[in-house]
């Protein structure tokens, strides 16, 4: 996540405020856990539990990164972290829980046949209507 100045929470030291981080956090972790499945599922966050470690270096570029390690029947259980490149020390850190709603396509060859056919229709010229009161 680049560095911005509507993002700061505090404008005398330029550190970025929470809210940006654990959205960083929880999308990371949503993503890894959705396409932790195969096929990949819709998932909701059910905990995220976040420990700020240090401050942020102002205007530097945040990156994170997640990781499963469980995956049961209904949950998905990961740990994330995020950085800023100036130390070995991450930002912050995170345990997440996300509950698994559905599979994001539910046959995923029907539904790659349907995108396709949808594709080749959206390419056809339009054809004339009928005349119905023909007779």
């Amino acid at each position: 996540m680049p560095y911005r100045d509507d993002l700061v929470g505090n404008p005398w030291t330029g550190t970025l405020h929470a809210g940006p981080v654990i959205t960083l956090l929880d999308q990371t972790c949503g993503t890894c856990a959705s396409l932790s499945m195969n096929p990949p599922w819709i998932v909701a966050t059910l905990d995220l539990r976040v420990d700020y470690l240090r401050p942020a270096e102002p205007g530097r570029t945040l990156r994170a990164r997640a990781e499963t390690y469980r995956v049961t029947r209904e949950i998905v259980f990961l740990r994330g972290e995020v950085h800023d490149g100036t130390s070995d020390t991450a930002v912050a850190t995170c345990m997440a829980t996300f509950m698994r709603t559905r599979p994001l396509i539910k046959n995923p060859v029907k539904g790659l046949r349907k995108l396709w056919s949808i594709s080749r229709q959206s390419n056809r010229p339009a054809q004339k209507p009928q005349d119905r009161d023909a007779a």
